[in-house]
């Protein structure tokens, strides 16, 4: 199962055919509905409140995604992210460590256009 990051979301919505076309060429290899985690739902839902766009068109857009929810694991594993990325020196924003800890809990993988995640270990993620 792949996971859409909200960096991926933003470019589906705002009509990006190079973002649709690659990650139409990735769902080949998955067959299950993309998956969204919690912080990207809300993320985008931010997004669309501040811009005063069309919120009955986001929610349509956004019911499309397999929801991804934590667990007691994905709270261990964003504490381990965050410890593992501070000594690092390396610390990201809160939402990115929580939506690794989720992919990583759920064994899927992250499809995004942030770098920020190639720092975290264990994460699968495809970088378009």
């Amino acid at each position: 199962m792949i996971t859409i990051d909200t960096s991926v979301l933003i470019e589906l919505e705002a009509g990006n055919l190079d973002v649709y076309e690659k990650l139409k060429e990735i769902r080949k290899n998955h067959t299950e509905n993309p998956a969204l985690p919690f912080p990207c739902f809300s993320e985008f839902y931010y997004g669309i409140l501040r811009s005063k766009g069309n919120i009955e068109a986001s929610l349509e857009f956004l019911n499309k995604f397999t929801p991804l929810h934590s667990t007691q694991n994905s709270a261990k594993l964003f504490a381990e992210i965050k410890i593992d990325l501070e000594k690092k020196g390396k610390l990201i924003k809160t939402f990115d460590m929580i939506i690794a800890a989720l992919s990583i809990d759920h064994g899927t993988t992250l499809v995004t256009l942030d770098r920020d995640f190639e720092n975290i270990k264990d994460l699968n993620f495809i970088l378009l």
